[in-house]
């Protein structure tokens, strides 16, 4: 082996060199790519948008930081409208039925326990079609779905 080295010494040193060429090359080429420099522009205009808005948002962070440490009871109704300029039988039944539906979420949180419950209503004219009941803690998770029709 040592004999084969010192007979094609610099056949070997003229590869070396070759090959630290290409990874210099390889390595130069990767970080000037313009997705690596998009990376870094991207970073920088997200620290941007985040220091000018940071007034902004202060009682927002302040609120989440309180919330993440308190019991909270929050209540959310969510119902929608369509606008169609069909006037078929099928697309005003479908109208009508989104704008007589919503969801009805009620959740509390309980942080220090590590709890979370929450009640969902499907209700179709202020009827109640669907009731979930869901619950969570460090051990356990339970959904409870009965219908309720009629109630």
């Amino acid at each position: 082996m040592g004999e084969f080295l010192r007979k094609y010494k610099k056949t070997f040193m003229t590869i070396v060199i070759m090959l630290f060429v290409i990874i210099s090359i390889i390595i130069y080429r990767v970080m000037t790519n313009s997705i690596f420099n998009y990376a870094e522009i991207e970073k920088k205009t997200i620290e941007t948008i985040l220091s000018q808005t940071a007034e902004y948002t202060e009682d927002e962070r302040d609120l989440s930081k309180r919330l993440s440490k308190e019991t909270s009871n929050q209540s959310w109704i969510l119902s929608g409208n369509m606008k169609i300029n069909e006037f078929s039988q099928t697309s005003m039944l479908l109208r009508g039925l989104l704008a007589n539906s919503r969801v009805v979420i009620d959740s509390k949180h309980d942080p220090k326990n590590n709890e979370m419950s929450g009640e969902v209503k499907l209700q179709l004219q202020r009827t109640n079609l669907l009731k979930a009941d869901v619950y969570q803690n460090a051990l356990y998770s339970a959904v409870k779905l009965p219908l309720i029709l009629g109630q």
